[in-house]
């Protein structure tokens, strides 16, 4: 094969990156042909993949706004009428979670605040739990007074950010078998702490 000019390889590299999903025809051809003054070269177009292994087509793809980088609609994040891939949704914002990060945001987001508690849960190490727990404040979560009475009985809670992180990331990890059984376990728990409340009361 002859040798290509900077321009051509150029080209070459433009191609092989997709561009706009609704305007270029790429993610839908599996070959694709260049013309030169001196060559015809026909290229074979491999499947996109997203980072998290599903194959991008037309009709699930999205592209970060900020890297350009293509995903598929469950690794998109839609934020702040944008969308980011995970690196460009921290390096951005400031906003990034693990899933067990996550299943913590989510106890404190119902009240249950007790190591002890989200280890019976969620099952993460009650040291676990205290160590990002001090890690997180003043960041995703704070127990800064909001009224007289919490200047006398402290509550932590979850920071503006803290509750977008939730909502950001409760459509990534949202869905998986052990974030759902850990809504399951707080739903029966809110549902006994209010009847004993009711009994108490009664």
């Amino acid at each position: 094969m002859s040798e290509k000019s900077e321009n051509e390889k150029f080209r070459i590299e433009k191609i092989e990156v997709a561009g706009e999903v609704t305007k270029d025809s790429t993610l839908s051809k599996s070959v694709r042909e260049l013309s030169s003054e001196t060559t015809h070269t026909k290229i074979t177009l491999q499947p996109y993949f997203c980072v998290c292994g599903k194959r991008i087509s037309k009709e699930n793809a999205l592209r970060c706004s900020h890297c350009e980088k293509l995903l598929c609609q469950d690794c998109g994040i839609p934020y702040i009428n944008e969308i980011h891939c995970k690196t460009c949704l921290k390096k951005r914002h400031k906003i990034s979670l693990t899933k067990s990060e996550y299943m913590l945001l989510l106890c404190i987001s119902k009240e249950i605040k007790s190591s002890k508690k989200i280890f019976q849960l969620a099952g993460m190490k009650t040291d676990v739990v205290k160590g990002t727990i001090n890690n997180f404040l003043n960041k995703y979560l704070t127990e800064e007074p909001s009224s007289l009475l919490e200047k006398l009985f402290p509550k932590l809670r979850l920071t503006d950010l803290g509750n977008d992180a939730l909502q950001v990331f409760e459509k990534i990890y949202g869905n998986d078998s052990d974030c759902l059984a850990l809504k399951k376990h707080i739903e029966e728990y809110e549902s006994q702490r209010k009847k004993r409340v009711y009994h108490l009361r009664g």
